[in-house]
Parts: C-alpha cells; sequence; structure tokens
C-alpha cells in the first residue's frame, strides 16, 4: 500500500514536467511526440526509484526500534539502492559532457 501511494503522490508531483513538454513540444511534426514519450518514460523511471527508495527507507527506520538488524538491512539496501540510481545518473552525465566537448 505504502510504495503505490509513494509512486502516485510522486507522479502527480512531476505530472507538471511531462504536461509542460507535451504542451512545449508537441507541435514539432516528427520529433515532438517521441521527445514527449521519452521525457515521460524518464519522470516514471525517476518516480518509481524514489517510491521503491522511500518505501524501504521509512520501512527500515520503522523497524529499527523493533528488530534492529533488519531494520538495518532494510536502511542499507534503501541507501544503496540511492547509492546506484546517482552513480548511474553520474555516468551518463559525464558521457554526455565529454561528447559535447
Amino acid at each position: 500500500g505504502g510504495f503505490l501511494l509513494a509512486y502516485i503522490g510522486y507522479s502527480m508531483i512531476t505530472q507538471v514536467l511531462t504536461t509542460t513538454a507535451d504542451i512545449t513540444l508537441n507541435w514539432i511534426p516528427l520529433l515532438g511526440p517521441m521527445t514527449v514519450s521519452i521525457i515521460s518514460l524518464g519522470v516514471t523511471v525517476a518516480n518509481f526509484i524514489l517510491a521503491i527508495t522511500s518505501t524501504v527507507l521509512v520501512a527500515g527506520f520503522s523497524w529499527i526500534f523493533y528488530r534492529p538488524v533488519l531494520g538495518a538491512t532494510l536502511l542499507s539496501c534503501a541507501l544503496g539502492l540511492f547509492f546506484l540510481a546517482s552513480r548511474v545518473g553520474d555516468k551518463k552525465k559525464n558521457r554526455a559532457n565529454k561528447r559535447a566537448q
């Protein structure tokens, strides 16, 4: 239940990005709809990762009091997932910067 609510909440917050992309880019004949689809896919993946990370993080914090080993494991998994997602983003950004130079 918590993951679904977090995903819906993040989707509602970031809906502004996809709507703005749809309004501003959709008039371009061939490139516009494809660009909007790529932006929408990226926002959806980001929402999914944020929802998983925040859900596991909250569960880990809540389990620390009752079962510290399970809580610490959940916290380390959530932080590891967030760290891996940020590292992948950094690698892609560095590749794009190298290509631009």
